[in-house]
């Protein structure tokens, strides 16, 4: 076993690298279209913070952070079409851009559900049939009952758990969000 240890250590440091480089990309890797999440620096442009109904209709909010469709890439700026609104166009400057992320889409949780559903309804069946084994008596079986009642129960309520599990978990989407290097 310490023989693998060294090893197993350098894989898993290798994955982190491999994934921290996957989540960090250049500027110049977004194609214009691409939906944006931008988080300004405390002082938003001056066209924005000037109208409280224009910082709605942009969608800045206490965190100064817009959420919208990439229109251009320049050296110096980007501009961004955020919110609905087809006049909501805010061009906005590097230097002021704290954090940029780029969205990798929406991604549904039943396989999350799923994996709660399993462990929620296998325990909770096997408690049930320990409990239920208990006061039952098998005949002349030598072995324990209440084991062999608990086990089924508690695969039948995993796989029942993991059917709800998914089917709840797949009413519920969210957005991936994936950083983006600026400077």
């Amino acid at each position: 076993m310490r023989r693998f240890l060294p090893a197993l250590c350098a894989v898993v440091v290798m994955l982190g690298v491999a994934a921290q480089a996957r989540a960090q990309s250049d500027l110049a890797s977004i194609a214009p279209g691409a939906r944006v999440r931008v988080s300004i620096l405390r002082q938003a442009p001056a066209d924005a913070t000037a109208d409280p109904d224009a910082q709605s209709r942009l969608g800045l909010d206490s965190r100064s952070r817009i959420v919208g469709t990439l229109l251009a890439l320049r050296s110096d700026a980007i501009a961004v079409r955020a919110g609905r609104a087809a006049d909501g166009q805010i061009e906005i400057p590097l230097s002021r851009i704290a954090q940029l992320e780029v969205s990798d889409g929406r991604r549904s949780r039943a396989g999350r559900g799923a994996g709660i559903g399993l462990v929620a309804g296998g325990v909770g069946g096997y408690v049930t049939g320990r409990v239920v084994g208990r006061g039952e008596n098998f005949g002349e079986n030598p072995g324990d009952p209440k084991a062999v009642f608990g086990v089924a129960l508690g695969i039948g309520g995993a796989l029942v758990g993991a059917g709800l599990g998914a089917l709840i978990g797949g009413r519920f989407h969210t957005e991936e969000w994936r950083t983006v290097r600026v400077r």
